[in-house]
């Protein structure tokens, strides 16, 4: 009996183990067709201090020097739904970011505690107190946590650019 289930636990690991291999050969993915454009074409006509609008490109309306004109848009964008959900977008992103920079650096942590007990039979009364200090740190190995947080950072400078591009449009 113990030999046929020792050979019965063989063939089932070999059928396992079968089961993870590929009879596929691995080949290089096709090349992807080129445009003739490369990235240096493409910025090469870009102004040497980069293209972000300064804040006096983003306040246009007051190059016409009418206050009439700039309290209407300044109360559109104030009271417009979608400039109000982007700065709400900002908002998340941000914490998002500050949450996955905190991941990266060490949690401390401490607890205090007192148990009384009395028995009322012999009336003596007991505390037990008990203190506890932790330290807790995610080593990052792989750069996992790493990569997490600069993504952030990149969706933090997304929500940051739509927020503006509402606030033109």
């Amino acid at each position: 009996m113990s030999a046929l289930l020792h050979r019965l636990g063989a063939v089932a690991l070999a059928a396992t183990l079968a089961g993870c291999g590929s009879t596929a050969r691995l080949t290089a993915p096709p090349e992807a067709p080129t445009l003739g454009i490369t990235a240096a074409d493409t910025f090469a006509a870009a102004p040497p201090g980069g293209t972000a609008p300064t804040e006096a490109d983003l306040r246009w309306w007051h190059r016409f020097n009418d206050p009439a004109l700039a309290r209407w848009v300044e109360r559109a964008l104030t009271n417009s739904p979608d400039t109000a959900i982007a700065r709400e977008r900002v908002v998340q992103a941000q914490a998002l970011l500050r949450g996955a920079s905190a991941r990266r650096s060490p949690l401390i942590g401490a607890e205090a505690a007192v148990d009384a007990r009395s028995r009322r039979a012999a009336g003596d009364r007991s505390l037990d107190p008990s203190a506890a200090l932790t330290l807790h740190w995610d080593l990052d190995l792989w750069g996992g946590l790493r990569q997490a947080e600069q993504s952030a950072a990149a969706a933090a400078l997304q929500a940051e650019d739509l927020a503006q591009a509402a606030r033109l449009s």
